[in-house]
């Protein structure tokens, strides 16, 4: 089933059987991390006709206050598009990053402890984490705060990394720790961004065995890209012009690729940065007991 005939075909059958299944507990969740590539995870996974995903990708139930105020009935209601499947579950990478730190959690509006939440509703859940080398991570989270316009474009991402879990969603050995205390290892499917990147073919595959479905269904626009990064130059119109921005996002797009003035992450910030995650990325060697593929 891996030409557009087929998957229309599938599409359309699918939308036949939703009037059957009202609504549907997941039993899967991909948990992040935040800039891990969880949106193409997201576009490919919600073609598969074995998977129930909400059209809505994040849904942001168990990490923000305000949603997991509304309850359980209303988390389930997320799903009521549901039509069979045999794997059904959503993507919300900020689920993955379980910080306590109380500027952080006023910040963003989040729950505390993420994992137990999950663990208490759904004990038997699989978990799905894709890791990015955290410098690489932390410098693309600057760029999308810079893009939100949180920061000024002439922000410096030392003196703000500490600011919207920067820094800290990096810290991966911490977030695992947490989780791991509440869900059983087996439970979990870990993947790094690098093999995403390199045969994505490969890790789709390997998720697709880990939720136990067909292996054999190929997604289209495997080789996609989503989330590229903004040039300099609109980031600098839209947060100081924004609406002058958009108008030239829509009459000329190619606005998106210029960078001048540049906005740069200097080698130097690069190694400070490299030096506070060291020994994270040592400690989550050890915790997962293989290395990463990171030179650390």
């Amino acid at each position: 089933m891996n030409t557009s005939t087929s998957i229309n075909q599938y599409q359309r059958e699918k939308k036949e059987r939703h009037f059957e299944y009202p609504k549907a507990n997941p039993n899967f969740i991909v948990i992040g991390g935040q800039k891990c590539a969880t949106t193409w995870l997201f576009k490919l996974m919600v073609q598969h006709p074995q998977i129930y995903i909400p059209k809505c990708k994040e849904v942001n139930f168990y990490n923000k206050t305000f949603n997991y105020g509304k309850g359980i009935e209303w988390y389930r209601n997320q799903y009521v598009g549901y039509g069979g499947e045999r794997a059904i579950g959503e993507c919300t990478p900020n689920y993955l990053w379980t910080t306590s730190d109380p500027e952080d959690l006023t910040e963003s509006n989040r729950t505390e402890n993420i994992p137990a939440l999950v663990q208490q509703d759904y004990p038997n859940m699989r978990l799905i984490a894709v890791l990015r080398e955290p410098v690489d991570r932390a410098i693309s989270a600057f760029y999308h705060h810079l893009r939100a316009r949180y920061f000024p474009p002439n922000t410096h991402i030392l003196d703000v990394c500490t600011k919207r879990g920067i820094l800290s969603m990096g810290y991966y050995d911490t977030d695992l720790r947490n989780w791991f205390r509440y869900f059983p290892r087996n439970q979990f499917l870990i993947l790094f961004y690098d093999d995403v990147k390199k045969n994505p073919f490969q890790v789709i595959k390997q998720i697709f065995r880990f939720l136990e479905v067909d292996t054999n269904f190929v997604p289209q626009h495997i080789n996609s890209r989503y989330n590229i990064r903004y040039g300099s130059t609109y980031l600098y119109l839209h947060y100081y012009l924004p609406l002058v921005s958009r108008l030239l996002k829509v009459a000329f797009p190619p606005i998106i690729r210029y960078n001048w003035p540049d906005i740069k992450v200097t080698s130097s910030e690069r190694y400070t940065l490299k030096q506070i995650y060291k020994p994270h990325v040592k400690r989550l060697e050890n915790l997962m007991g293989k290395p990463t593929p990171w030179d650390y």
